[in-house]
């Protein structure tokens, strides 16, 4: 699995870092709504993959409900993924993952659509999220704007 993931960040020409003995791998992509960090993880004795997304809003205390509001709301029609919202350190993501089995190989094209997915759904979210944390805007309205957002770019 991770020969597969160096191979597609290669070919996307996405600057990454390896970390914890070929078990991690971090990249950033530049996206129609700010820079999305990005972390991929391959654990190969349970054969599962993982792609965390990060948000980069500071979201206040007095946020924490509405924040946790919105996810529940976006989190309920999400076909794959799910946003997570961590009420200790106020770090908000957006994680996919799949299961895999070593004896038979993943198409770069799924772990490619796995990775998109993330990054357009963290993409799509990301002016409501913003919205949220820095204005006056109800979780229900936040949710509601993301119906318009545009198809997701990378540089």
């Amino acid at each position: 699995m991770y020969n597969l993931i160096i191979a597609l960040l290669n070919a996307k020409k996405w600057h990454y870092q390896v970390e914890k003995e070929n078990s991690s791998v971090l990249f950033g992509v530049s996206a129609n709504y700010g820079n999305i960090d990005c972390y991929l993880n391959i654990d190969d004795e349970k054969g599962i993959f993982s792609c965390i997304s990060f948000c980069h809003c500071f979201v206040f205390i007095d946020k924490y409900t509405e924040i946790t509001e919105f996810i529940t709301r976006a989190n309920f029609g999400l076909i794959s993924g799910n946003f997570e919202f961590d009420l200790d350190s106020g770090i908000l993501r957006f994680k996919t993952t799949f299961y895999y089995d070593k004896k038979n190989e993943v198409s770069m094209k799924l772990l490619e659509k796995y990775i998109y997915t993330n990054l357009y759904t963290i993409d799509t979210y990301t002016p409501a999220l913003m919205s949220l944390a820095y204005t006056d805007i109800t979780a229900l309205e936040a949710v509601a704007e993301v119906e318009n957002n545009v198809r997701l770019y990378l540089n």
